[in-house]
């Protein structure tokens, strides 16, 4: 059993010592503490654009509203919604894939299977400062949907929600302190 604690702690420092970086890049890499101090943070939402042109117009209106009503919210970091001049960030979206079927996917099955609508969107946000125009936080971010039959409008709202509410943990949750500070060990 000793031997067993010792090879599990000898790797455990061999790894902390070797890749140090990885026990900071998650708070390094959102937002959260940049604003956390800050009485309010104005943003301004840009268009939302469509890279693949091949999506509904709707998708754009959808994803615009997820993300007002997901900062509108948000209780950690108060978000107020402004112009373009007096903002402090800028949140820009491009939708680069865009899937959903309201279809069987297996025809043969369809008539033993119940049927389900799936569907799957990926975009690139971007969070930039509204004074200079710098990158803050960039990142490709996906959502899939997978539930039973519904309608197409149902399905993009569902893909809006969903891929905003992974872009808002992505980039401005609280980073989990124990990841921030790599692995904790507790001796008794």
């Amino acid at each position: 059993m000793r031997k067993i604690l010792g090879t599990i702690t000898a790797i455990t420092v061999i790894f902390m010592f070797v890749f140090p970086e990885e026990a900071s890049s998650r708070a390094e890499e959102n937002l959260f503490n940049m604003f956390e101090k800050k009485k309010e943070v104005k943003v301004y939402i840009s268009d939302i654009t469509d890279s693949t042109e091949e999506a509904p117009e709707i998708v754009p209106a959808l994803i615009r509203e997820a993300l007002e009503a997901a900062l509108e919210t948000r209780l950690t970091i108060y978000f107020k919604l402004v112009g373009t001049e007096e903002a402090d960030i800028i949140i820009a979206c491009n939708v680069v894939e865009l899937f959903f079927t309201t279809e069987s996917a297996v025809p043969m099955v369809s008539s033993i299977l119940p049927e389900k609508s799936h569907g799957r969107l990926r975009a690139v946000f971007t969070v930039t400062s509204g004074g200079n125009g710098e990158v803050l936080w960039q990142r490709e971010i996906g959502a899939t949907v997978k539930t039973k039959k519904i309608d197409q409008e149902e399905i993009l709202s569902l893909l809006g929600d969903r891929i905003v509410t992974v872009f808002m943990r992505e980039c401005f949750n609280k980073p989990n302190r124990k990841r921030e500070y790599g692995l904790q060990c507790q001796w008794s």
